[in-house]
């Protein structure tokens, strides 16, 4: 009997042996199951839905590249799903399309990259690659595959001179701040192999084309709204710096960190309330700052990522190639007061992984790793955790919209939205134009151009709202309405009666949550 025992405990312990190094590939096998869930069960924005849409209102290649005059993108993730809405028109489509990418750059982290398990899993867990590049469905994400797609290669196969310029130029074609990426590692590229300039100088000659096509695309269109963003070179504070600087290091944004203490319930609850949970990475700059300007904090902050940089990689050559990203995109961001949002903000996060990842590759495996890689691994890893609050609350309230529109039968009606941008995504899903009152036309994605009235107040919406009705020959009408306005109260036009018949609850984006009104002409 004693035996039996004796033999029973071997063999459990053979068998948690035997498992126990695929711990890492079923953890992570599970955390692309959640992500898969989350992505197809996220409510797409605006944001998302305006590429998708602008591309399948788009007859040709041509036709989609004038269009982008007025977005300020590079085209190569719009050309992509202009492929795509050749076949369908279904949004769902875009989020295939979108999850192929994330995936890809996930299994080239797991499989490609020289970091531990453990750094792995954090890496995948970190805001960026957990949510901005795997559930929101943009352009960021096939950028980051394809940096590090040059990474791996520069990497695993570094006597190539042709593809790396390639993956480079397509890089570059992604987002404006794919394009700052793009050109630094292109920089340290050429310069690490100036001596084999003949065997580089096709690929380095395409590069160049693609980059002078990003640019090109992203210039507006004289009636953009956007042309009157010129930059500035006016003293300024570091605002803008700050937000990158902060944001892609401590990425804990609202409403995550609020939405996961409430949640929690409890004490957490109460802490929910207060002014650090509601936006943590404001809070830190004020704090680090001290609620004003300090030239002595501020420059602290600004270099910390260079100066921690240097101390994972402890290589000059390595860190000034991520300098060289960091600095330009604070540069940009400080020209042009842009703070820009989390996915932008990610750039630079994503740019110091890519330089560890470069240095890990070419040293001694047992060397050891730095505490603040670890460390900013780990806060990155919390951040992303915090976004699993995402399923508390839709993130949009566009599709259940729509989908209450279709169940009523009433997607077929006059549908006025207002304003444009918040109601565009329901034209999305509806996939079907609706009349917008910004511009007083018929459309799906939105035109960012001077004919469109951005600012409208009650009265105005009112009166276009009864120009629509009269333009298109309508005694009835559905309006959709993401402005807290009291719109069956209103006595402009006393010939219009707005009915509400649909309030809905409270979204991630403020926006994104609307009222449907029903409109008669008596």
């Amino acid at each position: 009997m004693v035996q039996l025992g004796l033999s029973d405990g071997s063999a459990t312990a053979g068998s948690r042996a035997r498992l126990l190094p695929l711990a890492p590939e079923l953890i992570f096998a599970l955390l692309i199951i959640i992500d898969i869930l989350r992505l197809f069960r996220h409510a797409m924005w605006r944001d998302e839905l305006q590429a998708f849409m602008l591309a399948a209102a788009s007859t040709s290649p041509l036709d989609l590249f004038a269009k982008l005059k007025y977005e300020g993108h590079p085209g190569l993730w719009h050309l992509l799903l202009w492929l795509i809405t050749r076949v369908t028109t279904d949004p769902v489509a875009m989020q295939v399309a979108h999850l192929l990418i994330a995936l890809g750059v996930w299994v080239l982290i797991w499989r490609a990259s020289p970091f531990s398990k453990i750094e792995k899993l954090l890496l995948l867990l970190s805001y960026f690659l957990f949510w901005e590049y795997f559930v929101v469905s943009r352009s960021y994400a096939l950028g980051v595959l394809l940096g590090f797609g040059f990474i791996a290669l520069r990497t695993h196969r570094s006597e190539q001179r042709f593809w790396p310029w390639v993956l480079l130029g397509l890089l570059a074609n992604t987002s404006l701040f794919g394009t700052i990426w793009s050109l630094g590692l292109g920089a340290f590229f050429a310069a690490r192999n100036l001596r084999e300039w003949r065997a580089m100088l096709a690929g380095a000659a395409l590069y160049a084309l693609l980059v002078s096509l990003a640019i090109a695309t992203m210039i507006p269109a004289p009636d953009s709204l956007f042309v009157s963003l010129i930059p500035s070179f006016a003293l300024r504070p570091l605002d803008p710096a700050l937000e990158f600087a902060v944001g892609a290091f401590f990425p804990f944004f609202p409403p995550f960190v609020p939405d996961t203490l409430t949640a929690i319930g409890g004490p957490a609850a109460k802490l929910a309330a207060t002014p650090f949970a509601r936006d943590p990475a404001d809070q830190l700059s004020l704090l680090l700052l001290g609620g004003g300007y300090q030239p002595v904090l501020t420059a602290a902050v600004l270099i910390f990522p260079i100066l921690a940089c240097w101390t994972i990689v402890r290589d000059r050559l390595r860190t000034a190639e991520f300098a060289t990203t960091y600095l330009g995109v604070l540069l940009f961001a400080q020209l042009w007061n842009f703070e820009g949002a989390p996915n932008q903000q990610g750039t630079l996060f994503v740019a110091l992984i890519g330089t560890v990842w470069m240095w890990r590759a070419n040293i001694a495996p047992a060397r050891r790793v730095a505490w603040l890689w670890i460390a900013l691994l780990a806060i990155n890893a919390v951040g992303g955790v915090t976004t699993l609050a995402s399923e508390l609350r839709p993130y949009s309230q566009s599709h259940n919209a729509a989908n209450w529109l279709q169940r009523n039968g009433l997607d077929q009606a006059l549908l006025i939205g207002a304003r444009d941008a918040t109601t565009s995504p329901i034209a999305g899903y509806l996939r079907r134009p609706l009349y917008y009152v910004n511009c007083e036309c018929l459309g799906t994605y939105v035109e960012w151009s001077t004919r469109r009235k951005p600012m409208l107040d009650l009265d105005n919406i009112v009166a276009r709202v009864a120009h629509g009705m009269e333009a298109e020959n309508k005694s009835k009408a559905i309006l959709i309405l993401s402005l807290p306005l009291a719109l069956d109260k209103q006595t402009v036009r006393r010939d219009l009666n707005f009915e509400p018949i649909k309030r809905f609850p409270s979204a991630i984006v403020p926006d994104e949550t609307y009222v449907i009104y029903r409109v008669t002409r008596q």
